[in-house]
């Protein structure tokens, strides 16, 4: 299985939104899900990124806090930390 991050991804919270960064080796459908620390999944979203570094913001009113954000692409996932 090819590993299509480049082990070069950021996550962090600005105004309302998750920022998620994240450079990439190919063209490819990733699922981002965040998660509270209680393990419930509190936003997931399914986006296309491009081949190079990527941006996502993911819109939502989350509570203060630190959550786990965790990004699949077929069978190769990563794993950040942010708080709000």
């Amino acid at each position: 299985v090819e590993n299509i991050f480049q082990n070069k991804c950021v996550a962090y919270f600005s105004t309302h939104k998750l920022i998620v960064n994240i450079e990439l080796l190919n063209m490819c459908s990733l699922t981002i899900s965040v998660y509270d620390m209680q393990g419930k999944l509190v936003k997931e979203e399914n986006v296309t990124g491009e081949a190079g570094q990527n941006s996502f913001a993911l819109n939502s009113d989350f509570a203060k806090g630190l959550y786990i954000i965790k990004l699949i692409s077929n069978d190769t996932s990563i794993i950040k930390k942010a708080l709000n």
